[in-house]
């Protein structure tokens, strides 16, 4: 039987650091659940300097805007497959996160990381 995806995430992680030709991998935490992560520990991610953005298909403010006028943001909040439902886009974006869409098709998960990252890069 095969393991759920979340038992494999160091083995995923250690793939990419391979990949990236990297040592250092990133910190995964994983929070059981939504509303009490973003009311009671998110903002603590963000001071005045730093910014959040949730990637949203139906956002109005495209991507590429986003960074034509603010630097790089600290967090970058990327949904599951499914998507984000309008309650979690408008809790993180009352808590500090800008909403932004990667255009009008709706991308896999590990498509939008790499749209983020590379118009970044």
């Amino acid at each position: 039987m095969a393991k759920p995806l979340l038992n494999r995430i160091d083995e995923f992680v250690f793939e990419g650091l391979q990949q990236a030709i990297d040592t250092v991998p990133p910190v995964i935490e994983l929070k059981k659940y939504f509303k009490p992560f973003v009311e009671d520990e998110f903002p603590a991610l963000l001071n005045e300097q730093s910014k959040a953005v949730i990637a949203h298909p139906y956002a109005t403010q495209s991507w590429k805007t986003y960074l034509d006028t603010n630097t790089m943001p600290k967090v970058l909040c990327i949904g599951a497959e499914g998507g984000w439902i309008d309650y979690e886009v408008s809790l993180l974006c009352q808590h500090g996160c800008t909403s932004v869409s990667l255009g009008q098709r709706i991308l896999r998960t590990e498509a939008v990381v790499n749209v983020l990252l590379g118009h970044w890069l």
